[in-house]
């Protein structure tokens, strides 16, 4: 899980120790044992511990450019990855060369066809001590193709300074690229045994282990890994979600998993499907119609994704003429389902037509029959605060995260329970840890922006709802448009 990270955060680390002649001096004033300490956090993805680092510098000294860089690499929310560097950029000195990484990490923010890592393979060249340089110069090479020169470098790099860190990127450039069933694949697994040695008090290195072995299928090696992370450090932020998350999939694998299956004999057509569930739930509605859509061409008669069509296009206030047509077809095709499909189409429809609660009652029995299943479970919790009450949603949405940390919607309507609740800071955190796990999705940044509104912090909100708008959530757009409005006028009056 934590490694969809790995990729944007390691390769930034920063530039500290000594060339064959000069030193690489930072903007770090007289903090420099925190900072190191905040950067052999964020080196080995104790992320949490190395935002603490730098944000307590920062308290202290608020001129810290280095810290404000590297508190951006330390974190996935990309609004506020912004705003560090936007302040790092005033501080920093104009011809210092961070001054260069933050230009080129802003840019890489507004256009992907930019490499963040342009300068760092010249700068190591220059300082081939440093270690932290080693890892951006591998990664400018690698976004240049030139991946076994990268390799080269880092082989080099490891073996001339013995940082762990190298040796677990290395690894990496091959779990990256290779089928975990290939040979190529397991030559990441010497670097990681180096890792260990080399960091045998760490946590990360045993929970780079289990990753691989979590990629081949061996989840039962796997999780032996990741609980000997979590003996290593109890507070090491990936392990029990990582535990959690073997375990699921070790139930899928064995076969033990107990789950809703829907009526269709279209494979692609049920995978489309639940591609479609997954975007209904991510509120990414307009994507979820075509994904639905395109289940009912490959299988005219699944009667299901009638209905959820039918159910996402009242999210999108469509046409009740449109939406009615899928109703009846669902209930049409209805005959062709399970009994539990069609008790579920009937107490929707039944509860459109009189205001019932039934399909919301239907669905937790099902839930609980079925309790392995993510998107049944979710279905519980999805859209029915004001139906069940925050607290059963509280209930249901944490249980669902804990047994499967990959499905991020439940901290949507953790966030959202807390705030009906009042409770802003447990709130701020559910959300918070949303936009963490999926930095790349539109919805965590719209419900961050609701946070802030909630407490009355129209800058941020606009922020947020202004990112999420760029990741597409048309919601969000209108969201930010008015708000922009709103705070034009205020500025008016000043």
């Amino acid at each position: 899980m934590k490694k969809i990270f790995l990729l944007i955060f390691l390769v930034f680390f920063t530039i500290s120790c000594a060339g064959k002649n000069k030193t690489f001096s930072r903007q770090i004033g007289e903090n420099s044992q925190s900072f190191y300490q905040g950067m052999e956090a964020l080196h080995n993805f104790m992320l949490e511990d190395a935002r603490s680092y730098f944000s307590d510098i920062i308290e202290k000294d608020s001129s810290c450019a280095s810290c404000l860089l590297n508190l951006s690499f330390a974190e996935p929310d990309v609004v506020l990855k912004r705003n560090y560097l936007n302040q790092a950029l005033n501080l920093s000195k104009e011809n210092h060369p961070e001054t260069m990484l933050i230009r080129n990490a802003l840019q890489a923010l507004d256009n992907t066809d930019l490499s963040p890592f342009s300068g760092y393979l010249e700068l190591y060249n220059k300082y081939p001590a440093d270690s932290y340089l080693a890892a951006g110069a591998f990664r400018e090479l690698q976004s240049q193709d030139k991946l076994q020169q990268g390799r080269n470098l880092l082989k080099k790099a490891a073996e001339k300074s013995q940082k762990g860190h190298l040796y677990n990127l290395l690894a990496y450039s091959y779990m990256w690229y290779f089928d975990p069933m290939t040979s190529e694949y397991d030559q990441a697994l010497e670097y990681l045994d180096q890792y260990i040695a080399l960091e045998p008090s760490l946590a990360n290195p045993l929970d780079s282990k289990g990753e691989f072995y979590l990629n081949k299928g061996d989840t039962e090696t796997a999780i032996r890994y990741y609980t000997q992370a979590s003996i290593q450090d109890p507070n090491f932020e990936w392990s029990k979600k990582n535990i959690a998350l073997a375990k699921y999939q070790q139930l899928f694998i064995d076969g033990n998993a107990k789950t809703m299956s829907f009526s269709s004999e279209n494979a692609e057509a049920l995978n489309q499907f639940n591609v479609g569930r997954w975007n209904l739930y991510n509120l990414n509605w307009e994507q979820a119609v075509k994904d639905f859509s395109n289940a009912i061409d490959l299988d005219p008669s699944f009667a299901y994704a009638y209905l959820l069509r039918a159910r996402t296009k009242q999210f999108l206030n469509q046409d009740e003429g449109i939406i009615q047509d899928d109703l009846d077809a669902a209930q049409s095709f209805s005959i062709n389902a399970s009994e539990e499909e069609s008790n579920l189409i009937d107490a929707f429809i039944g509860d459109n037509t009189v205001g019932s609660t039934n399909f919301i009652k239907l669905s937790e029995e099902l839930s609980d029959k079925y309790y392995d299943d993510s998107l049944m479970a979710f279905e519980t919790v999805f859209a029915t605060i004001s139906t069940v009450g925050p607290e059963r949603v509280l209930e249901r949405a944490k249980a669902l995260y804990e047994m499967n940390p990959s499905f991020t919607p439940s901290l949507n309507m953790i966030g959202y329970a807390y705030l009906r609740l009042e409770n802003y800071n447990k709130a701020k955190n559910a959300f918070q840890e949303q936009i963490r796990s999926a930095p790349a999705s539109a919805n965590p940044y719209d419900s961050m922006g609701d946070y802030y509104l909630a407490v009355n912090n129209d800058e941020l909100a606009f922020q947020y709802f202004q990112h999420s708008s760029k990741l597409g959530l048309e919601a969000s757009s209108l969201k930010a448009d008015s708000l922009q409005v709103l705070i034009n006028k205020k500025n008016e009056k000043f």
